[in-house]
């Protein structure tokens, strides 16, 4: 209880910090308009940079608090004592008006963020934080009377603040009911197939719309991810056992929108080219809306198949098979796309698309030595790095470790990178491919997959130092190894899909 009341304070805290800095961005009324017109635009950017970069560092804290506090929760023995309960909400209740209040905030003011490319990074957070408030909210509702259960009906952030042209947003209902669940979850999921019919479309109109098509394609993009979280937040909320009839109404809804999906992703692929004409900018921020989509992708389909009666288990696992599976429809996008992200050549034969692979398996096993060693110099090792703390002034030795943090971080972006060029040219090898081809490419993984380990276990073993940094560093550390695991998974399953049966 000490540690829960302890992580409510801190997260109203950091609420209350956050409520000011989205206050005072970029300015307020009638002279904030006024400010746009006599200062100059640079002058005018650089303060509100600063103003977007604290309202970043509290959206991260809380982030992790709500994840430290979830867990806590989760652990509290059952059954808890009215007396407890009552302080946990009593606690909640006292800073809910101020949660209210930034995500309204933000929601007024995402026409400034848009200014100076912030929307993305908002979104993000807004996101982040969604994943762990959701699960907190109905934590503490499964410790409360139905009497005081109502209060959390408008408590959870929703990305959605910053969907479409970033100026409307809603707070994700938390149903107490059976009936209300479901009718939020298949409100969302019609939701999600009214976006999929947009955005096939969008990238059907595309190229011809050029910067604004591609930017109408990523609100599509970040609309249909945010549905997705409150869709799986809302199936994990569903009474258990759910009912045969419940599921089949998900099951049908999913299979109704397939057709859309499949639509999107051939036309991401068709027209791969004029995405990557518009530049990096654009290209990298399509990537990162696939990447982040893969995520959510997957937990619908492990949510949907944890609450399938067994009596139905065939049926579900062959919907996703026919439709591809959300996690292997979501590498597929990142496949079909990587020519946008990267510049990525596309080689007109067997040999010369052999040699590109082979030439980023040998630049991945490089980066995985260097990053071994980067995470090993982290902080600093055994006795020595022990003295070191104790005549290094704190300030130094902090700012050291942060460009050693950077360094892991460029390390894990140029993986995460190569992985995709390799995939991507994977899937370009004229198929069956040969034994030998397939064995180059196993046998040159296999080589490095040492340090890849060791890099892992380095990471586990000092993961209090990275902590130690600060919530950035570690929210940081926790993107680069989600999205360079999504990038080695969709690298296995393009592998194994071109190895003979016999091997």
């Amino acid at each position: 209880m000490n540690l829960i009341m302890s992580g409510l304070t801190r997260i109203k805290h950091h609420f209350t910090k956050l409520a000011a800095a989205i206050d005072h961005f970029p300015h307020t009324g009638v002279s904030g308009a006024n400010v746009r017109v006599g200062v100059p635009k640079r002058t005018y950017h650089k303060p509100d940079y600063f103003t977007h970069q604290d309202i970043h560092e509290h959206e991260a804290t809380i982030h992790l608090l709500f994840g430290d506090l979830n867990n806590n929760l989760a652990v509290l023995p059952r059954p808890v004592s009215q007396e407890n309960a009552n302080r946990i909400v009593k606690l909640y209740e006292s800073f809910t008006p101020t949660i209210v209040h930034s995500f309204d905030g933000i929601a007024a003011k995402a026409p400034a963020f848009m200014a100076i490319s912030a929307a993305v990074k908002m979104s993000q957070d807004l996101t982040n934080s969604a994943n762990q408030c959701a699960p907190v909210a109905g934590q503490i509702m499964s410790l409360t009377p139905v009497s005081i259960r109502l209060i959390f009906g408008t408590l959870v952030p929703d990305a959605s603040y910053l969907e479409a042209n970033g100026t409307h947003g809603r707070s994700a209902s938390v149903a107490t009911t059976t009936a209300s669940t479901m009718k939020i979850i298949m409100d969302d999921l019609s939701k999600i197939g009214n976006h999929f019919t947009k955005v096939a479309s969008d990238v059907n109109k595309f190229p011809q719309t050029g910067a604004k098509g591609a930017s109408d394609i990523h609100a599509d993009e970040v609309a249909i991810h945010t549905l997705f979280i409150d869709v799986n937040n809302n199936l994990g909320l569903l009474s258990k056992p759910v009912s045969v009839a419940n599921v089949k109404k998900v099951v049908a809804t999913y299979n109704s929108f397939t057709p859309n999906i499949l639509d999107y992703l051939n036309g991401i692929t068709t027209k791969a080219s004029g995405f990557k004409a518009l530049g990096s900018v654009e290209t990298n921020t399509m990537s990162t809306d696939l990447l982040s989509s893969a995520a959510v992708c997957r937990a619908f389909a492990t949510t949907v198949l944890s609450i399938t009666p067994p009596t139905m288990t065939d049926a579900v696992n062959t919907m996703f098979d026919e439709t591809e599976d959300p996690m292997k429809l979501s590498f597929a996008i990142v496949v079909s796309c990587i020519s946008v992200a990267s510049a990525a050549t596309l080689a007109t034969t067997t040999a010369s698309t052999m040699k590109l692979i082979m030439d980023d398996l040998s630049k991945i096993g490089s980066h995985f030595t260097k990053i071994t060693t980067d995470v090993n110099k982290f902080p600093e090792t055994g006795a020595k790095g022990a003295s070191v703390r104790l005549w290094l002034h704190p300030l130094r030795y902090h700012i050291t470790n942060r460009l050693t943090v950077q360094d892991i971080h460029a390390d894990e972006v140029a993986i995460h990178t190569l992985f995709l060029d390799a995939n991507n040219n994977l899937g370009l090898l004229p198929k069956p491919v040969s034994v030998e081809n397939v064995k180059k490419v196993v046998s040159t993984y296999n080589s490095f997959t040492p340090n890849i380990l060791d890099y892992l276990n380095g990471i586990t073993a000092k993961a209090s130092d990275f902590k130690s940094l600060g919530s950035a560093e570690t929210t940081t550390m926790s993107n680069d190894l989600a999205l360079s695991g999504d990038a080695c998974k969709a690298f296995a399953t393009t592998v194994l899909s071109i190895t003979p049966v016999s091997h």
